[in-house]
């Protein structure tokens, strides 16, 4: 008889664990954690959260840095049928307290420094992370599941916003993304991506539908050590955003070093310039894929690892079982044929935004024919003849000017393309039909010898008007906490400098 696939994420570990109870699902600095010693901890700590009266559809907040005891709670939480929330370790109190606010959770979970320092709401239930490992054994009551996780997410707007995410939506996207990785038990993921991020803690998901394992770094590691610690653990995925793999590459490390065993480098969340791609693949040996999705469907788009070289710029093909369309606006025609905001369907599409309609009603819609939900991405996109999708940015951040609109993206990249720009980032900003363009770069070589290439592009992609363009030389971009480039901190200090 066929036993039908879990559609529980915390089954999908219990499943696990009885197929291979001794094989290392997560790897730390302190030990090892097998399929099966995690499933008995996820036992004890949901029987302990359901004696403290956590129930179905209440919602628990984790606040801590990435840990094995991170990870255990999640799934405790998710089997006593109560949602995860979980929250940056570097967000400030003002911002946890907003995010509790929201969600009003039955109980928050950290670790003891937090709690002994007081850096979390005083009026709610709280507990150490570090003491769920003492707890005794226990056998959970079963309990319904209610949604997974709340995922809480600025948005374009900046206000936080909660997207709820259903068990079966997540399972649907983590079985058709391993099948485009070709992940198996053999891998070994090394994260130091926060667990708040979606990317990060998908990992743990990922992991666990291969039966592989999972390296668990602190988001606080050093690039300085990342080779050392790839080799070390004889990681085969590496997950990364760009703002790490400039800080790799700017460190220097993965030339004195030669890692040997990474099999793919995945990225997401911002575009990663192809000239670092291409030297990170060279000095990893592995193959680079870039992604494109977000909180509110996962993933939409894979690059084929074999098609990376002949498709610059581009984040990939459709993750298997997604439709999309492109909705196109008449100022857009600029941009080139077949290009629009990106509407996407699917079984991933999650469940809109925690206790917000308005917000859930301007971004999740219902296909009138077939009654499917349709996601409007506020992305725009270009598509080639073959499906590839190319990212242009969102309509907020293209440039207008001279009655033309711009991508940012495109002209980030052919900055790029100059020798020792590290990072570059482009806004426009102010009067709408006329706006003033700001570049941002980072470089380890003296301004004045990359200033002029800089204006020369510009002046190619922008075009000649009256409108100001400013280049400025920063140490660093500012990023927000999941390591994406702030541009509103960018907007305000180019406002600074007129």
């Amino acid at each position: 008889m066929t036993v039908p696939p879990p559609d529980r994420i915390d089954d999908l570990l219990r499943l696990r664990a009885a197929e291979r109870p001794g094989s290392v699902l997560l790897v730390s600095a302190e030990r090892s954690t097998t399929y099966a010693e995690a499933d008995w901890g996820v036992d004890r700590i949901a029987a302990w959260l359901q004696g403290r009266g956590v129930t179905v559809g209440d919602r628990v907040v984790l606040y801590a840095d990435n840990t094995a005891e991170f990870l255990l709670a999640v799934f405790g939480i998710l089997r006593a049928g109560a949602a995860v929330v979980p929250i940056h370790p570097r967000t400030p109190l003002a911002g946890v307290r907003r995010i509790v606010d929201l969600a009003e959770p039955a109980m928050i979970l950290t670790d003891r420094r937090r709690l002994e320092g007081r850096a979390a709401p005083e009026t709610m239930r709280q507990a150490a992370l570090e003491d769920l490992a003492l707890l005794p054994d226990a056998v959970p009551r079963p309990a319904a599941a209610g949604p997974a996780c709340i995922i809480f997410t600025s948005g374009s707007t900046g206000s936080a916003r909660g997207v709820v995410c259903g068990h079966r939506k997540i399972l649907f996207a983590i079985r058709a993304i391993n099948r485009v990785l070709g992940q198996t038990a053999d891998d070994r993921i090394f994260c130091c991506l926060p667990f708040s991020f979606d990317y990060g803690l998908y990992q743990s998901f990922l992991a666990i539908e291969a039966g592989a394992s999972l390296i668990v770094e602190s988001t606080q590691v050093s690039p300085l050590v990342i080779p050392s610690a790839l080799q070390r653990h004889r990681a085969t995925g590496f997950p990364l955003v760009p703002s790490l793999a400039v800080a790799l590459l700017r460190s220097g490390m993965l030339e004195r070093m030669a890692v040997g065993t990474v099999r793919y480098v995945t990225n997401t969340g911002d575009m990663l310039p192809r000239r670092h791609a291409e030297r990170l693949s060279e000095l990893l040996g592995a193959a680079v894929i870039p992604m494109y999705g977000l909180t509110e469907c996962k993933r939409v788009s894979v690059m084929p690892p074999d098609r990376f070289a002949d498709k610059p710029g581009s984040v990939g093909l459709l993750l298997p079982g997604t439709q999309i369309a492109l909705q196109s606006e008449p100022e857009w025609a600029g941009l080139g044929p077949d290009v629009g905001e990106l509407l996407v369907q699917g079984p991933h599409i999650m469940d809109g935004y925690w206790r917000d309609p308005d917000a859930t009603a301007q971004r999740f819609h219902t296909c009138p024919e077939s009654r499917e939900t349709i996601l409007h991405t506020n992305d725009l996109f270009r598509r080639d003849a073959e499906g590839f999708l190319y990212f242009l940015g969102r309509d907020e951040t293209l440039i207008r000017r001279d009655g033309k609109i711009i991508s940012p993206v495109d002209i980030e990249q052919r900055l790029y393309d100059i020798d020792k720009v590290a990072e570059a980032a482009v806004i426009g900003h102010g009067a709408a039909s006329e706006q003033t363009v700001d570049a941002f770069v980072v470089t380890d070589v003296a301004e004045d010898d990359l200033r002029k290439p800089i204006a020369d592009i510009l002046a190619e992609t922008i075009g000649s008007s009256s409108g100001r363009v400013g280049i400025h030389f920063l140490r660093k971009l500012p990023r927000t906490l999941n390591g994406k480039i702030d541009r509103r901190a960018l907007a305000r200090d180019a406002e600074r400098k007129q």
